[in-house]
């Protein structure tokens, strides 16, 4: 009786152990691709300029379209969670819009002037997003999914198209006129100043250093890194589609010198992301 007995209890936990096996072998490790859009910007915070030289110094930064694409191994821990590490190059970058008066009283010789400077930052990173994922069913072909982890990035290339315009004020502070014009470009991972060219010779002497966003003198780092999220709808455990979230945790300026003394402050990623894809 207690031969059998013990013969009973080892056949159930042999059972027991041969479904989990067998439910796990199901949930093999699956390799897909995917891409999609991005919408990125940039938060940022400077040092303050004197209020003494300034009336107004205003700067909006806007988002910029992008995509990504790229591939991905799904290594399951169990039903439900897994990880997924992920190769991806990502397009970000930012618009920026900076409005600035300078304060020069008639009775000084100089004239009052109006800067009104446009910015755009379009940036290709190398991501190596590392998710832990869970899912959940929601039908019997579709499920819910969710995936918190970290990312790691190397900027790969990456361009700043600025534009300058500058306006003489009137007496009561008003544009009075157009005055001149500056565009150029620089790569915002290499040192060196922007090449203006416009409809006067030479370069906005020292126009540029009155914008205070220290990235149109100094390269920005190119290694960056943060948290990352997404949350999602998957079909038949193949077709996916998710939205996202990355929050870039490193400062990616260096400081600058500006004309009246040297720019400080942060500048870290954002951006949002809208991908479909499909695992093999």
């Amino acid at each position: 009786m207690k031969k059998t007995v013990k013969l009973f209890v080892l056949c159930s936990v042999l059972g027991i152990i041969s479904t989990q096996a067998d439910a796990v072998t199901k949930d093999k490790i699956r390799f897909g691709v995917k891409g999609g859009v991005n919408a990125s910007t940039t938060a940022v915070s400077l040092s303050a300029y004197d209020p003494v030289l300034y009336v107004r110094n205003v700067t909006g930064y806007k988002y910029n379209a992008g995509f990504n694409a790229g591939v991905f191994v799904e290594c399951p821990l169990s039903g439900t969670f897994s990880l997924q590490p992920e190769l991806i190059l990502s397009a970000k970058g930012m618009r920026s819009e900076t409005f600035t008066s300078q304060y020069r009283p008639s009775i000084t010789g100089f004239k009052l002037l109006e800067l009104h400077a446009i910015s755009e930052i379009t940036s290709y990173y190398i991501e190596l997003p590392l998710y832990v994922k869970a899912g959940f069913d929601l039908s019997r072909s579709g499920r819910f999914i969710a995936g918190i982890g970290v990312y790691f990035a190397c900027g790969i290339n990456g361009k700043i198209h600025s534009e300058y315009m500058d306006y003489e004020l009137s007496e009561s502070g008003e544009p009075s006129n157009r005055g001149n014009l500056w565009t150029g470009e620089k790569d915002i991972f290499k040192g060196g100043r922007i090449n203006f060219e416009g409809n006067m010779p030479g370069t906005p002497s020292g126009m540029e250093s009155r914008i205070r966003e220290p990235y149109l003198r100094k390269p920005l780092k190119r290694f960056d890194g943060g948290l990352s999220g997404f949350i999602g709808y998957e079909l038949r455990r193949r077709w996916f589609i998710t939205a996202s979230c990355d929050m870039g945790l490193v400062n990616m300026l260096n400081p600058a010198e500006a004309w009246d003394g040297e720019v400080k402050g942060s500048m870290y990623n954002r951006t949002f992301s809208v991908s479909s894809g499909y695992k093999f």
